[in-house]
């Protein structure tokens, strides 16, 4: 699956914010950093901000969430979407493989659809475990992309014409990284999101995109990835259109020196 950075945008972002699955993937995650008020939490990859804010609310005035997001333009609309609110937010770019912060500085840190984009995940993962005290939690989300589930499934009854790689399975790796990094596995989440509208599955995971690229990759013929499109777009008038993902969370604790 192509999960390049270039295909996430703001508007990508809050079509994923809108399905009720992914916002109950995030009230999960809420849950599992364990928050308590005046806490200082740091959130890598804010993108717009949203979870920020969600978490902001739950350190209280007292407390400080810290967004950080390598894309400026992701920063600014986080500013921009946060202006009016009142809330102990602060919101700066920064690199998640080299994280501009002293060890121990946060009580937890929180990262959703992260690492699978970036080149050095362990990296980032050992950067959010140094800056976390011992005690802290760090809790991650991601996809994993070998578990698509589509019908019609066109070619091919498995996924073998979508472009799997170990970024697209990082939802299933998350927990190895976890040990790697030196943290304490607490518990691991499925979150599976189920879409039945063709035309926002395809805009969640890129339906008509990979199967284009399967035929520049010669999996497939045009023929046959025409074939399947237009099967597609018939089970979607007649609402048998079927499509899944699951991703994974997995919370991690520091240990204590």
């Amino acid at each position: 699956m192509n999960t390049d950075a270039s295909i996430i945008s703001i508007e990508y972002l809050d079509i994923l914010r809108s399905l009720p699955e992914i916002q109950a993937y995030k009230k999960i995650s809420y849950e599992l950093l364990n928050i308590k008020a005046r806490q200082k939490i740091l959130e890598v990859g804010c993108a717009t901000g949203e979870d920020v804010r969600a978490l902001a609310e739950r350190v209280g005035l007292k407390g400080q969430v810290v967004g950080i997001d390598v894309d400026i333009a992701m920063i600014e609309e986080a500013q921009k979407r946060t202006k009016n609110a009142s809330l102990p937010i602060k919101f700066d770019q920064g690199d998640a493989e080299k994280l501009n912060f002293a060890d121990h500085s946060f009580d937890g840190c929180r990262a959703e659809r992260l690492l699978h984009l970036l080149d050095q995940p362990l990296k980032a993962l050992q950067e959010m475990t140094r800056v976390v005290r011992p005690g802290g939690r760090v809790v991650l989300g991601e996809p994993d992309w070998a578990t698509l589930a589509i019908y019609p499934s066109g070619p091919s009854i498995d996924t073998s014409v979508f472009e799997f790689d170990q970024s697209a399975i990082m939802g299933r790796r998350l927990s190895s990284l976890f040990k790697q990094a030196g943290l304490q596995v607490l518990k691991i989440v499925p979150v599976t999101c189920v879409i039945t509208d063709f035309s926002l599955a395809n805009q969640a995971f890129h339906l008509k995109s990979q199967i284009l690229s399967a035929v520049n990759r010669g999996m497939i013929s045009n023929s046959i990835a025409l074939e399947w499109l237009i099967d597609l777009a018939e089970s979607a008038q007649k609402g048998e259109f079927f499509s899944s993902l699951t991703g994974f969370i997995v919370c991690g604790q520091k240990p204590l020196d």
